[in-house]
């Protein structure tokens, strides 16, 4: 079934194995945000350690970055080209 997928998609096909990388690395992110969450509330709120804070949300703040860079590639980098083959 691959196989003839990717037959179909000659041309799309640089775009369409960025798209699923860049959503299997969004859906990792989104699973990462509450346990980010969840550690700047036990080791730094309820302990009252505001370094821990810091670093946790320095830490955790580029993840909500491969949304951005998906939509960037979907509406910037192809527009009108390849946006139907895209999964998301």
């Amino acid at each position: 079934m691959i196989r003839t997928l990717m037959k179909s998609l000659r041309e799309y096909k640089k775009g369409s194995i960025i798209t699923i990388m860049l959503s299997v690395l969004e859906a990792a992110f989104e699973i990462a945000i509450p346990l980010c969450m969840a550690e700047v509330i036990d080791k730094g709120i309820d302990v009252g350690d505001m370094s821990a804070v810091w670093s946790m949300v320095l830490f955790c703040s580029p993840l909500p970055g491969s949304s951005f860079a998906q939509a960037f590639y979907r509406h910037i980098l192809l527009p009108g080209r390849q946006q139907a083959f895209l999964l998301i």
